[in-house]
């Protein structure tokens, strides 16, 4: 595995910015939680955030659960979010790129001519994000199948909650150093189609050891990087969830956030079993007939 899988990673599994049949794959085992916390059971899915009309529909326990759903809770709700004025805000930077990393940028942008129209005046971060989700497309993978742009359609008589917000993320890229942007930009710029590949084949492959691995070797020697993407969000993700199914009118809550995010030492699952939450994986144990 290289190093050049980082970008990917935030790109694919974090932000709320391997080759499937040509049927659902329904066997896949993507990673699926039951939490239980004072009395009230609420699961909890690892997404990917963009994918193939193929990808769907999810594993029959996966359905099950969200058919009695009464709401369903993502990391953020992206029709709340003002983006031009996000991008005015944390996205828009003129950065002056080392001589290499601009050529490899001029060469990627050949094939890419309207998409790079503007693209110099974007923070490296941003332009990272917009070639990894390029490089996406050209696998036929795409934001529109992503699985909380699925669960969101199919779902869509549910209410819906955040756990953060899109000026969270924004703001959160956005303050990066500047050496940091610019990995991630050189990332993006050197990454291979294999690697996409590998990344879905870890989600639905029903292996945490795998995909916590694919996690650690993204963000190689950026314990700063892990930091502020996964364990600090993790934290934050994890309050937002408790308080939730304190406030919520609904009973049964199901909830969807980047894979990275449950797996792992720092993961989300590991956090709420250190507050006292009973949670089980369900892949690996028999989840309950609470719903």
């Amino acid at each position: 595995m290289t190093r050049k899988m980082g970008v990917l990673l935030i790109g694919f599994l974090f932000s709320a910015l391997a080759s499937f049949s040509g049927v659902a794959d329904t066997d896949a085992k993507p990673p699926f939680f039951e939490v239980t916390v004072n009395g009230k059971t609420t699961y909890l899915l690892g997404s990917v955030h963009v994918g193939r009309a193929q990808m769907y529909p999810l594993p029959s326990a996966v359905e099950a659960k969200l058919k009695s759903a009464e709401a369903i809770v993502l990391e953020v709700l992206i029709e709340n979010a003002d983006l031009p004025t996000l991008m005015q805000n944390y996205g828009m930077g003129k950065p002056q790129l080392p001589d290499d990393v601009a050529q490899k940028r001029q060469r990627f942008c050949e094939d890419y001519v309207r998409e790079c129209a503007s693209i110099d005046v974007l923070q490296p971060w941003m332009q990272a994000s917009m070639i990894t989700m390029l490089r996406f497309g050209e696998l036929g993978l795409t934001p529109e199948y992503g699985v909380e742009s699925y669960i969101s359609n199919r779902y869509a008589q549910l209410p819906r909650y955040e756990l953060e917000s899109t000026e969270l993320q924004f703001k959160m890229f956005s303050s990066l150093s500047a050496e940091l942007q610019l990995l991630m930009l050189k990332d993006a710029l050197e990454a291979q189609p294999a690697e996409l590949s590998e990344l879905l084949d870890a989600w639905g492959g029903g292996d945490p050891a795998a995909l916590t691995e694919l996690v650690k070797a993204g963000f190689g020697d950026n314990p700063e990087l892990f930091e502020k993407i996964i364990v600090e969000r993790n934290r934050d993700m994890v309050s937002a969830l408790l308080q939730l199914l304190t406030s919520a009118k609904q009973n049964k809550l199901f909830v969807v956030v980047g894979a990275a995010h449950l797996v792992g030492p720092d993961s989300m699952p590991q956090m709420l079993s250190e507050k006292g939450a009973k949670v089980v994986d369900c892949f690996a144990q028999t989840c309950g007939v609470s719903w």
